[in-house]
């Protein structure tokens, strides 16, 4: 699942963009559902983390144990619900408070405990019955010992907006919970494991929503000083009522090369085969590829580029016997101003229905291009930030349309 990197900034304020592209609705290149297929939602993983657990730029903004804030954000959507015709602008307005919480603000501590929890109050000048609160929150137990490195983590989020794939406008919520452990085995090799699991629910009886459980094991060779490597199995089970229950095994190689502050790259590939009892009969079994890739490359002080690539498969949530694969794929050009920052780039995601049972007929694929140029900056001695985006969207396949957005935001951390 694809969210648009945001360069770091001062810190005294948090970047609104990054808040509300996380909390206030769907950000335009978020598919609410592909969110339940995400085994890492607070990215405990990443290496180089750009944001805190709830996508937030924390580091230095908590002085002590709790920090708090105010974002707020207006928007204008061409296409507010994606259709091919008849297409309905829309003006909103949307109002984000959040609270955060961390028992070692100075960093260090064997235990650790963080809390995150973010309401979002959203307002719409021609669609005032879709007016409500969304609430976020997380919740994350870390220890750190010498070798050891264990997460127990949750998180809840209530989503609103026009999905991607099934084109409706939904107020659905995801939950996620799992455990992460990383165990130093020997001066050169270390081992990884987790288990998590994830629902979702649409809130509405024409889609349905999934449950996804991934167990993964790893472990990783350290080359040199900056290069290690590795296999990996992993393990998905997704349950739907719509497709019944579909296991997946893949074994994958993972890279994951880091020089200094100037370049990161991860990448993860591998096959996957997968077995569905789909409704109806009609039992299915494939043979695919999967993988992943995180990359990012400091030019030089000024500039950075930015790219990353992933797939994922979930059950189709408004037809029966249908899997969506789901692949995404983004690059960015950062460039730090004198004062604040611009970004630009491309993302893309191809949406390939899978038959995984009995169905009445084919589904096509569906092809989405983003085009985005993001511009951030602090206001008053840097206390303020303010934060735009300007954004095209061209959607081919089953459905075609397209999509001009325009955003600007204010957030304060106190």
């Amino acid at each position: 699942m694809f969210q648009f990197p945001s360069p770091r900034l001062r810190n005294s304020w948090i970047p609104a963009a990054a808040l509300m592209a996380s909390f206030h609705t769907l950000s335009h290149a978020e598919i609410f559902t592909m969110m339940v297929t995400d085994s890492d939602p607070l990215g405990l993983r990443d290496l180089v983390p750009a944001a805190g657990p709830m996508g937030l730029d924390l580091q230095g903004a908590v002085k002590g144990d709790f920090s708090y804030g105010l974002a707020v954000q207006s928007e204008y959507n061409s296409n507010f619900f994606q259709t091919e015709s008849d297409e309905e602008s829309e003006l909103a307005g949307f109002i984000n408070p959040w609270l955060a919480y961390t028992s070692d603000p100075e960093g260090g501590a064997i235990f650790t405990v963080v809390a995150n929890y973010m309401p979002s109050l959203r307002f719409y000048s021609n669609n005032s019955d879709l007016d409500g609160i969304d609430h976020t929150g997380d919740l994350n137990f870390s220890f750190r010992g010498s070798r050891t490195q264990l997460d127990v983590f949750g998180r809840y989020s209530q989503v609103s907006g026009t999905d991607l794939l099934t084109g409706d406008f939904i107020e659905g919520t995801v939950a996620t919970g799992g455990v992460q452990l990383t165990r130093q085995m020997g001066a050169r090799t270390s081992m990884d494991a987790s288990w998590t699991m994830a629902k979702s629910d649409y809130g509405t009886e024409e889609n349905e929503g999934a449950t996804v459980q991934t167990v993964s094991l790893g472990g990783y060779w350290q080359s040199t000083e900056r290069l290690s490597f590795g296999p990996s199995l992993r393990y998905t089970r997704s349950d739907s009522d719509n497709i019944g229950t579909r296991d997946a095994w893949a074994l994958m190689v993972s890279a994951r090369y880091k020089a200094g502050e100037r370049t990161y790259f991860s990448a993860a590939l591998g096959p996957e085969y997968s077995t569905t009892s789909g409704i109806g009969g009609g039992d299915d079994s494939s043979l695919g590829m999967t993988g992943n890739l995180t990359a990012s490359y400091m030019i030089n002080e000024r500039w950075t580029w930015r790219s990353s690539l992933d797939s994922a498969a979930v059950p189709s949530p408004n037809q029966s016997n249908f899997v969506i694969n789901n692949v995404t794929a983004s690059t960015s050009l950062d460039r730090q101003l004198l004062k604040g920052s611009i970004s630009g780039g491309i993302d893309y995601v191809l949406s390939n229905y899978e038959e995984v049972g009995t169905v009445d007929s084919a589904r096509g694929a569906e092809n989405n291009y983003g085009f985005f140029v993001n511009y951030g900056r602090g206001l008053f001695s840097d206390r303020v930030g303010f934060s735009t985006q300007v954004r095209y969207t061209l959607n081919d396949g089953e459905t075609e349309w397209n999509q001009f957005v325009f955003s600007l935001g204010l957030s304060v951390a106190f």
